[in-house]
């Protein structure tokens, strides 16, 4: 896929432009999700971890699979100060 070899030369700008296009075009499952992978990839390679997981949920959900997003519930803030590390 040229958009690997893009990113692999650290052209990501080119690599996420070409992942785009294959996400667009694509009507099979299993290739869209190679170009999420990809995309997860490129954006680890960046530091953009929050962007990583936004693009992995996305492909999750493509998937089938339904996540819920769950904030925790902290009562007692005190007991965190002394976790063990």
């Amino acid at each position: 896929m040229k958009a690997e070899v893009e990113y692999l030369h650290g052209n990501f700008d080119n690599s996420n432009n070409l992942l785009a296009t294959v996400l667009n075009q694509t009507t099979n499952l299993l290739d869209s999700i190679k170009a999420y992978q990809l995309q997860i990839e490129v954006s680890i390679a960046q530091i953009q971890m929050q962007k990583a997981l936004d693009i992995g949920f996305k492909a999750i959900e493509k998937l089938g699979i339904k996540l819920e997003e769950i904030q925790p519930v902290i009562e007692d803030v005190e007991s965190l100060i002394n976790l063990p590390e």
